[in-house]
């Protein structure tokens, strides 16, 4: 008994949160969650499903790596301000 339990709850656990949307990249993926987190920072992704290079959240803008969102430090503007070429900044 306790063994199906435990395999019903591996099924459900390790099906993704909404299956009909294919999933391109790691942007993609993070913006799925957007909608049950309104007030943190929901990326800009690429046609690939990839992270924009110049992401701005909460007032700045900054560079980011584009595979994984990662900020690239000392890249950090406020809003407004002119993008940097973040290819530089890798």
């Amino acid at each position: 008994m306790c063994a199906d339990i435990l395999s019903q709850i591996a099924v459900i656990t390790s099906s993704p949160l909404n299956t009909s949307v294919a999933m391109k990249g790691p942007c993609q993926y993070k913006r799925m969650y957007c909608p049950y987190y309104p007030d943190e920072y929901c990326p800009e992704c690429d046609e690939h499903g990839y992270f924009v290079p110049w992401q701005c959240s909460h007032g700045y803008c900054y560079c980011v790596n584009v595979k994984t969102g990662e900020e690239i430090p000392y890249t950090k503007r406020p809003e407004g301000s002119d993008p940097l070429n973040c290819g530089e900044w890798l």
